[in-house]
């Protein structure tokens, strides 16, 4: 679930061609706009996140950070 990778192979295609494919990372965000239930369920799903040790020493925004940076 954390893996970050590149794979590269030839397609044949003139020109070269690059897909991103991210899924699941779990980014929970709230602001101060958003409700009070609303923000006390995003970091119940925070929470969750780490203590079942799926995201440290990364959170999920790292993550997807990783994941755009190898893209470009």
């Amino acid at each position: 679930m954390h893996d970050i990778s590149a794979t590269i192979f030839n397609t044949g295609l003139k020109e070269p061609v690059k897909l991103l494919h991210i899924t699941d990372i779990h980014i929970t965000k709230a602001n101060d706009k958003d409700s009070d239930t609303y923000k006390e369920l995003m970091q119940t799903h925070v929470q969750t996140f780490y203590n079942e040790g799926k995201y440290p020493p990364s959170t999920p925004s790292e993550y997807f950070e990783k994941a755009i940076a190898l893209a470009k």
